[in-house]
């Protein structure tokens, strides 16, 4: 099994704390469903439930993704995960564009209705549909299972992942147990489903490794190999992912770069450095990850500091003390900013 790595010389400065997806072991509660998600995702339901079930009767969806969702509408007692995302990415295909994060409130409505093993697998299930841009009568249909992650369903799932595993990671024993079990009916061949399996429970070392090593081996998938940050733990796949993506893609949520190198510590380093050097980093995102090498510290990020003394927005050595010592403060505490490719 792959061990997370740590150092004991590194603590992880509390103003990441908000952007940071924990680790079993990390985290000491789970934070419960919230009562106006469970309501708005409720209210959801009701409103579209005409659009859902004329999405269900589609000459074109597949005759197993129909029955579980009229399982779920039905609400009896067999209603499964793949039902309720159906019944989901059926709502999401009605919504306009400016209201498909109001889908992320299932993730609540499903824990509070059926139990966080079944919010978890329904996530996992809901980011293998193809979700287009804009609302659509076209029909409920599986993605391409090798597709990168960057579909508004897939997307839509990944906010809902990064959610629940708040929840699953500080879950007790047997509760954990049966997210993971639950989470195993669900891990089909597509890649991005994969990927959200471990980014729930990132602590099974066997699924996490081996999504790490199949989508660090192929070429693009920018955003499955950013989505995996959140997950990898370990050189040298930290190494590999790291050195395949662009500043942007690290850049573009913080939970990704702030939990890959907060678990990764000092470790981190070197990546760090790369995408500091990256030429189209701006000067918000050169003084972001300073921030970072300086509080990771370390000899290779203090070398790294060092050796850029002089440049635009590098401290200069009597100023990285100081800023190791207070993880940068009010500017570590900002969120990244979305960026937009061009």
């Amino acid at each position: 099994m792959t061990e997370v790595l740590s150092s004991e010389a590194f603590a992880v400065p509390s103003a990441w704390k908000r952007f940071v997806l924990p680790r079993r072991g990390d985290a000491t509660s789970a934070p419960k469903p919230r009562a106006a998600d469970v309501k708005a995702a409720g209210e959801l339901l009701t409103a579209f439930d005409g659009d859902v079930r004329t999405a269900l009767r589609h000459r074109l969806i597949a005759g197993d993704l129909a029955e579980a969702g009229h399982g779920y509408l039905a609400a009896g007692p067999d209603v499964t995960p793949l039902g309720a995302a159906v019944v989901a990415r059926g709502i999401g295909g009605a919504l306009p564009w400016l209201r498909r994060d109001e889908l992320t409130a299932f993730a609540d409505l499903w824990r509070a209705r059926h139990g966080l093993a079944f919010a978890a697998a329904a996530t996992v299930e809901l980011a293998g549909f193809y979700l287009g841009s804009s609302p659509s009568a076209a029909a409920i249909t599986r993605s391409v299972p090798d597709s990168d992650a960057n579909g508004f369903g897939t997307r839509t799932a990944i906010r809902m992942a990064y959610q629940l595993r708040r929840a699953v990671v500080a879950a007790p024993p047997e509760e954990y147990a049966a997210v993971v079990t639950a989470l195993g009916g669900s891990r089909g061949p597509a890649l991005a489903q994969q990927a959200l399996v471990s980014v729930i429970a990132p602590d099974e070392a066997a699924w996490a490794d081996d999504i790490c090593a199949r989508v660090s081996a192929l070429g693009g998938r920018e955003a499955l190999k950013g989505l995996l940050l959140t997950v990898v733990s370990a050189e040298p796949l930290a190494s590999r992912l790291a050195g395949q993506l662009s500043a942007w893609a690290v850049l573009s949520e913080s939970e990704r770069i702030y939990t890959f190198t907060a678990t990764l510590g000092p470790a981190a380093a070197p990546a760090l450095t790369g995408w500091l050097d990256a030429p189209v980093v701006d000067a918000q995102d050169r003084r972001k990850l300073l921030g970072l090498l300086a509080a990771v510290g370390g000899d290779a990020a203090l070398t790294a500091l060092i050796e850029r003394a002089g440049r635009p927005d590098v401290p200069g050595p009597e100023m990285l003390g100081d800023m190791a010592a207070d993880g940068i403060g009010d500017l570590l505490a900002l969120p990244v900013r979305r960026h937009q490719p061009v």
